[in-house]
């Protein structure tokens, strides 16, 4: 359990330096990624980390992917794990308020 606690940390420090990041910003503007971490640093919203261990304990398997991104008016984080089965769940959460909106198996064929 270590072990995958220190490579989610590990990812979350590159996702959110922006080294692992699918998303890219312009120069000189600031990335979604880049954006999420200011938030955090400022209270406006929870940390990746939190969300990632939430979607784990409640989610068992390997994280895939983060998303963060806007859902109408509020950023949400969409989290991406492959469980035992093979089966790629998406759980959606409030980034402001930290709560599971939506948790299912992802309809993306792709998965």
């Amino acid at each position: 359990m270590v072990s995958m606690k220190k490579a989610v940390v590990s990812l979350i420090a590159l996702l959110l330096c922006g080294v692992a990041s699918p998303l890219s910003a312009h120069e000189g503007e600031e990335s979604d990624w880049e954006q999420a971490a200011r938030m955090a640093q400022e209270g406006r919203i929870h940390p990746l980390d939190e969300i990632v261990e939430d979607a784990l304990h409640r989610q068992p398997g390997r994280l895939l992917e983060v998303e963060f991104e806007r859902l109408g008016r509020r950023w949400a984080y969409e989290v991406e794990i492959l469980d035992a089965a093979g089966t790629v769940w998406e759980l959606y959460y409030d980034a402001e308020t930290g709560r599971l909106l939506k948790q299912a198996p992802s309809d993306d064929e792709d998965d």
